[in-house]
């Protein structure tokens, strides 16, 4: 049953809000973090949002209360193991748990009565079905309990949007995106202004929350470079990729082996030859409106000879006009005549 309530009681009611240390508060909100908040953080594989929501879970259970991380993809394998270690996250309230398929959402709900957690990490959403009728109730069951809920999505292969269905990124109060360049930013929140930090690779970083986009990782390995003496790119302002260098100019070539002793033999035998990059010794001079004349330039076209009047140049007919009739010889048309009319008298005789 839907209920009814004024609004100046609605608006009389305090704001609980948790204040969430270091970067994840600067992330989520200073003082507005819901105690049974929902978040959906998602990003391309490998860029850093398990570091992110391990950290998140490893503070929260240092300052607000007990934390279950769901890790269905790593489990207790060795890579976990180092995340653990890197980000120090060994919080006496965190706990690891493995996922089974078989069992499914229930076993997350026994664990959660186990310890009394009041944050549930699930990473990542692929392992189960957010559609479901099942995964529905667990989260309805959890916002009710004031539980806070983090799921955690992979990303397609464009990077444009997160493996699941979209009404997902509608019901949660705030969706973080990691880039590539290891910055974690907001992109819906309901609870505070949008913000962006520096994800926390290292124990050291996660009391830090800069607004700068240049990552740890990226500044660690900018030092390393920068160390051993190579060259490194700096980026320049309001450009996210390097400038492209311009193609450099091709060296002129010269004459080649074969060319020189082509030449060669030609100014021996006396004949004129044209050497590269000489120029004639005049230049056509400008004549009234902008005509040059001829004189004394070597370079100067020359009219084209015209055939002797002798020559025997058989001209091809215009279009439009027939063409000639062939010649017949006379003398053979003549005495054909003559024999027929012999014919035709001796006959009338």
């Amino acid at each position: 049953m839907s209920a009814l309530l004024p609004a100046s009681q609605l608006a009389d009611q305090p704001l609980d809000g948790l204040d969430l240390p270091g970067p994840y508060g600067a992330l989520l909100g200073r003082g507005r973090v819901h105690p049974n908040m929902t978040a959906l953080v998602w990003s391309e594989e490998g860029v850093g949002k398990s570091t992110l929501v391990l950290g998140l879970a490893d503070t929260w259970a240092r300052h607000v209360g007990p934390a279950i991380y769901v890790s269905a993809e790593e489990g207790h394998s060795p890579t976990m193991v180092e995340k653990t270690q890197r980000l120090g996250a060994d919080a006496p309230g965190l706990y690891i748990a493995t996922y089974d398929p078989e069992v499914g959402l229930s076993g997350i709900i026994e664990h959660v009565r186990e310890t009394g957690a009041s944050l549930v990490v699930i990473d990542s959403i692929s392992w189960i079905d957010p559609a479901s009728s099942a995964f529905g109730d667990m989260a309805t069951m959890f916002r009710d309990a004031g539980i806070a809920l983090v799921y955690i999505a992979h990303s397609l292969k464009n990077g444009t949007k997160y493996i699941g269905p979209s009404r997902l990124g509608h019901a949660v109060d705030a969706v973080v995106k990691v880039n590539r360049d290891g910055t974690a930013q907001t992109v819906k929140n309901r609870m505070a202004p949008l913000a962006e930090i520096d994800v926390p690779f290292s124990a050291d970083d996660r009391g830090e929350a800069r607004e700068n986009p240049q990552s740890p990782r990226h500044r660690a390995m900018m030092a390393r470079l920068t160390e051993s003496g190579e060259k490194t790119w700096k980026p320049k302002k309001g450009s996210g990729k390097p400038s492209a260098k311009k193609p450099a100019k091709r060296a002129k070539k010269g004459q080649s082996p074969q060319k020189k002793a082509i030449m060669a033999s030609l100014t021996e035998s006396g004949k004129k030859t044209w050497k590269p990059g000489s120029k004639s010794k005049s230049t056509p001079k400008k004549t009234g409106k902008g005509q040059t004349s001829a004189q004394g330039n070597s370079s100067a076209r020359t009219a084209r000879p015209r055939p002797p009047s002798n020559s025997k140049a058989r001209k091809t007919p215009r279009r439009g006009k027939a063409k000639p009739a062939p010649s017949r010889d006379t003398s053979s048309l003549s005495g054909q005549l003559a024999a027929l009319q012999a014919q035709i008298a001796n006959l009338k005789t």
